[in-house]
């Protein structure tokens, strides 16, 4: 599994809207809004990196009224 979060930043105003759409994609485990720097925090499953990359790119990204993102991916762990 692969797992990652992914801060977002959409047009003024459309922060629930946004986080409401991303909800009902079915990789994104939480996603909550925020105040500051960024408008919302996504944490995101997927069975490999190459899926998650499409996902956060074809799904996320490509979304009418998001502006930016950063993805923060989470390292297997290490023994």
């Amino acid at each position: 599994m692969t797992k990652a979060y992914v801060l977002l930043t959409t047009d003024i105003g459309c922060e629930r809207e946004i986080c409401k759409i991303i909800k009902s994609i079915p990789e994104v485990r939480n996603a909550y809004t925020l105040h500051g720097v960024y408008d919302l925090i996504i944490d995101i499953e997927t069975d490999d990196v190459d899926y998650l990359k499409e996902v956060i790119q074809k799904r996320i990204r490509s979304m009418e009224k998001v502006r930016s993102t950063i993805t923060m991916i989470e390292r297997a762990n290490e023994s």
